[in-house]
């Protein structure tokens, strides 16, 4: 595979990386950036953890030339999956579904929801 785990490995991290600086977190380092995520609730406290794992896997890969196995590249595409869809996809989705205060009150005077 020439090398292609330890590409995976720097690539994934950099989707971490990107989404960071996305959502403008603005520290200098990942493990910042990553916290920022979790202190403004763009992710929650586990996601954190496990982006640090992430984070973890691509510095090993960047500077130690790891290569990771298919398992733990596979979990980490999964996560990097969950990432994106967490962030960007799901919120996006969610405005399609009914408004909870506005249904909360029609349920209240007796409408039919």
């Amino acid at each position: 595979m020439n090398g292609l785990p330890i590409l995976v490995g720097i690539g994934i991290r950099a989707i971490v990386e990107t989404v960071c600086n996305e959502k403008r977190c603005s520290s200098r380092n990942l493990e910042r950036k990553i916290q920022q995520l979790v202190d403004t609730g763009v992710i929650t406290r586990v996601d954190g953890k496990i982006l640090h794992s992430l984070r973890f896997m691509g510095n090993e890969a960047a500077h130690k030339a790891k290569t990771h196995t298919q398992n733990e590249l596979s979990v980490a595409f999964d996560v990097a999956e969950h990432l994106l869809d967490s962030v960007y996809l799901l919120p996006k989705r969610a405005k399609h579904l009914p408004d909870r205060a506005r249904t909360s009150r029609r349920l209240s005077e007796g409408e039919d929801v």
